[in-house]
């Protein structure tokens, strides 16, 4: 009888461990959490915190009640609760306050993207801000990182600035980039082209006419009775009228030629 106790005590052991280790692999969150300075760290989110305060509400993790949640401070002093089931990115900007006896770095503005694409943002709902990351990279390798405003080896790049949940997505397959045939250009038809040669242009030449005489200008022209003619002709250099009597004799039988022409100036009658 003893045995068949100790048996059923043992299956219930080996049954309650293995529903607490199902329970705890169900509660891992995905994601990715990013700090200051630049470093990014992906797995699962043990903590994610941003500060301290009563009960939830500074951050998720599996380490948290209910996965956790984060308090928002809404412009009107109404205070939002957001359970982490409904958080898709909590971004924190955080500023460096120069004033005695304050925490120098503080959040000052909080904004939580949720599941269904809304945003609530904010201010904190706590007092003390502080940074404070525990990330499983690995099974059983877990990546801590706190950073205390008020320690003496903080860093403020250790500051956490933003948590990304949701299951890590696997890495793309890569796609191998399709070839394309370049389309078959038609040959450029070669156009030869004949060069021509410059037309040499003749300089042109000014001819300056050569200075003319003046003809001598014909004033009167009388035929007299006698077929005799008197023409009256004017010098073009001196101006003078010159009047000259030509005869015309007419030989029969033979056509007029210079032996039948007598020209002799008539010297006009004393006035």
């Amino acid at each position: 009888m003893r045995m068949w106790t100790r048996c059923l005590m043992l299956m219930l052991a080996i049954t309650v461990f293995g529903c607490l280790a199902y329970a705890q692999q169900a509660a891992q969150i995905q994601g990715t959490v990013y700090l200051r300075g630049g470093q990014v760290i992906t797995g699962n989110i043990q903590s994610a915190e941003l500060g301290f305060r009563d009960g939830t509400g500074t951050g998720v993790g599996t380490e948290f009640p209910g996965n956790g949640a984060i308090a928002i401070k809404m412009p009107d002093g109404a205070v939002i609760n957001v359970p982490a089931a409904d958080i898709a990115v909590i971004e924190a900007k955080w500023e460096h306050v120069l004033e005695e006896r304050r925490n120098p770095w503080q959040v000052v503005e909080l904004k939580v993207t949720k599941s269904d694409g809304t945003v609530v943002a904010g201010a904190p709902d706590w007092s003390m801000h502080a940074s404070s990351v525990a990330v499983e990279t690995d099974p059983g390798q877990v990546k801590r990182i706190h950073a205390f405003p008020l320690a003496t080896d903080f860093s403020p790049d250790d500051l956490l600035v933003k948590i990304e949940l949701g299951a890590v997505a696997p890495a793309p397959t890569p796609i191998t980039p399709v070839t394309e045939t370049p389309p078959t250009t038609p040959p450029t038809p070669v156009v030869t082209i004949t060069p021509v040669e410059p037309v040499t242009e003749t300089p042109s030449v000014t001819v300056t006419p050569a200075p003319t005489t003046p003809a001598t200008g014909v004033g009167e022209v009388h035929v007299l009775p006698s077929q005799d003619v008197v023409i009256t002709l004017h010098c073009p250099n001196c101006g003078q009228a010159i009047t000259l009597l030509i005869r015309v004799s007419a030989l029969q039988g033979l056509a007029t030629g210079a032996s039948g022409v007598s020209v002799s100036p008539v010297v006009p009658a004393p006035q």
